[in-house]
């Protein structure tokens, strides 16, 4: 993937638009760089919202951090 069109406005919308519950734990596994960049945008938004997401790199590491007990 070289290119992923998305505007800031857009990135806001699905922050807000979560179907989670506030405080429900999510992992993201991210392979390509540009979208990693994307993602932790997203993390930082749903956080101020009082979510909890993590942004990872291999599915090992993130079942591990979704097994382990909230800190």
């Amino acid at each position: 993937m070289s290119e992923v069109q998305v505007s800031t406005d857009e990135i806001w919308e699905m922050a807000a638009a979560t179907a989670f519950r506030q405080g429900a734990r999510r992992a993201l596994i991210i392979e390509q760089p540009l979208l990693y960049g994307l993602s932790r945008i997203f993390q930082t938004l749903l956080q101020e919202r009082g979510g909890d997401l993590r942004i990872f790199t291999s599915r090992a590491e993130a079942e591990q951090w979704l097994e382990a007990a909230p800190s």
